[in-house]
């Protein structure tokens, strides 16, 4: 069905906010919030905004009743001035957005200096909305968009996503090329997408397949060669540089199993993993010849380092890493990340009121989706905090299955899904799925996250050896890492291997002083569910252990606890 053309509207936000219909007739609302409302609607990823978020941005000293009902009738007033053209303002319980079918917004046109300020005269008195438009203003003033510019973007082009306006020395950018032939291998142009679907997920950066006339400061330019071997083997290659600086920033290359990968094949994704995780030290090396400011990308990077050490006060730097770098630039991944934060903590049982933790992360959790409702690692980050501190399996396979839609090539969104179809009882699907998270995170901080995984789906689908031998891969790579040490103590038991329970049950114990093998067979709120869901312990070779052995047990338990308050 063709839209309306009658009911179609044209919005300008630099000068004064303007609004007119099809016929150029002036329709814009009189109200200083009206106005704020279009803007801040027009302004959105995919012209939505959440309603939540739209009442904390104008209305922020008021209760939630009264900004709910202040919204509604600055909707009601909306529709009123657009008039037959009402319908392009689209409303639900959760979310209010404009058609895009029936909207055009104007770019930037500048005829002469300060007649194109962002929002030019508005006069909203709402801190949080005033904070919003000096962020915009920042952003534009520094970007400077060229005037002469024909074309007239789509809204999802004309304006950045919300979590990368705060500060315009945060915008940093990626060029990402293949060699200019007529007919660019399929690899390299499969190795293209990939690279720029999830470094828009994952990153604050923005992505240019050629480069652009003016500059940006912050440019690193991703160069892909592939080739084929005499052996018939088809390689693919990633060279990382600062075009400017000259820094060469690396080189990563994976071996194809042939010349056409499918999108979602693990060698390309672990690759563009590889190549990812590299970047926020590269920008912070080009950041550094010209500018000393502060980072919020890296302060993000080393906080997610930080957090999968599982160390106790590595999520304590981790958390003021985050909220650090959320106050630099506040995207909705630095306040997922936090609240999947909090659910390791709870995993890892540090002390803490559970009531409190919970409610904590349920609220970044709900602030992140509202910033990035569509980003893959907040979907996924915020499924598994669900996860852990509701157990609400249905809602969590569905963010899960969003979360790969964004983007499948991010690792954590197939661990989640290995985790989800292992709950739902569909045990091999969720072991092939974590072998698949294992490829794509290699060399990532989750490699010991995705090892474990991949240890319990197989202990799970009774490959019990290979269960052992990636709970101990994982409890190596992270030595403070408790559950792969829960597991084995129960998997090397149906071995009958006793001294490989006693252990792991030592090492164990050096992470949690509490911790007996008593509370691992017969403590119901021990964190070991699957173990005892699956069967994965036996009972009788463990409490033979602790009867036969006891004296030693207990002694190497006391002596390796001594040596935890010393060193730990």
């Amino acid at each position: 069905m063709q839209p309306d053309q009658n009911c179609k509207l044209t919005v300008a936000l630099f000068g004064p906010l303007r609004v007119c219909d099809a016929d150029g007739v002036d329709v814009t609302p009189t109200g200083e919030k009206d106005k704020a409302l279009v803007a801040l609607l027009a302004t959105a990823p995919n012209l939505s905004r959440s309603r939540a978020w739209l009442q904390a941005k104008l209305w922020s000293t008021r209760g939630q009743k009264q900004a709910s009902d202040s919204l509604r009738k600055a909707l009601w007033s909306l529709r009123k001035a657009f008039g037959p053209a009402s319908d392009v303002i689209e409303a639900t319980r959760g979310t209010v957005s404009l058609n895009a079918a029936n909207l055009e917004i104007l770019p930037r046109q500048r005829t002469a200096p300060g007649d194109d300020e962002f929002l030019q005269g508005i006069d909203v008195r709402d801190p949080e909305f005033e904070d919003w438009l000096a962020a915009m203003r920042a952003h534009y003033d520094e970007s400077e968009p060229d005037a002469s510019a024909a074309h007239r973007p789509s809204p999802a082009s004309n304006f950045p996503r919300p979590e990368i306006i705060r500060s315009p020395r945060e915008l940093h950018s990626i060029l990402v090329i293949g060699r200019n032939y007529s007919q660019t291998p399929i690899a390299e142009l499969v190795l293209m997408d990939a690279l720029i679907r999830t470094a828009q997920q994952s990153l604050p950066v923005i992505v240019y397949r050629a480069m652009p006339e003016t500059a940006p400061e912050q440019l690193l330019r991703l160069q892909i060669t592939s080739w084929e071997s005499m052996d018939k083997t088809f390689h693919i290659n990633v060279s990382v540089d600062g075009p400017y600086s000259g820094q060469a920033h690396g080189t990563y290359s994976a071996t194809l199993d042939g010349f056409a990968p499918a999108p979602n094949d693990p060698l390309i994704l672990g690759l563009v993993n590889r190549v990812l995780s590299t970047l926020p030290d590269a920008f912070t090396i080009e950041r550094s010849i010209r500018h000393n400011a502060p980072d919020a990308a890296l302060r993000a990077a080393l906080a997610v380092t930080s957090m999968f050490t599982m160390r106790d006060e590595e999520f304590h730097r981790a958390d003021q890493l985050l909220a650090d770098a959320a106050d630099i630039n506040p995207r909705g991944l630095y306040l997922a990340w936090r609240a999947q934060l909090l659910a390791l903590r709870l995993v890892e049982r540090q002390s803490g009121d559970i009531d409190e933790m919970r409610n904590h992360s349920q609220d970044l959790a709900r602030r992140a989706i509202e910033l990035a409702p569509r980003n893959s690692y907040v979907l996924a980050t915020v499924a598994n905090a669900q996860h852990i501190f509701s157990l609400d399996h249905g809602s969590y396979q569905d963010l899960v299955q969003q979360s790969l839609a964004a983007d499948p090539g991010n690792p954590l969104a197939w661990w989640a899904d290995s985790n989800a179809k292992l709950y739902a009882g569909r045990a091999e699907d969720a072991y092939n799925t974590a072998v698949t998270a294992q490829t794509i995170a290699d060399s990532s901080p989750l490699k010991a996250f995705s090892d474990f995984q991949r240890a319990l789906t197989a202990a799970v689908t009774g490959r019990i050896d290979e269960a052992i031998r990636f709970a101990e891969a994982a409890a190596a790579l992270v030595p403070h890492f408790r559950p792969p040490l829960r597991y084995l103590v129960g998997l090397y038991s149906l071995k009958g291997d006793l001294l490989g329970a006693h252990s792991a049950a030592v090492r164990l114990a050096a992470l949690e002083p509490d911790f007996t093998i008593e509370r691992l067979i017969s403590d119901n709120s021990y964190p070991v569910s699957m173990m005892r869901r699956a069967n994965l312990i036996n009972r009788d070779h463990l409490i033979e252990l602790a009867d036969r052995d006891h004296d030693k047990l207990q002694d190497d338990l006391k002596n390796t606890q001594k040596l935890s308050n010393v060193f730990v």
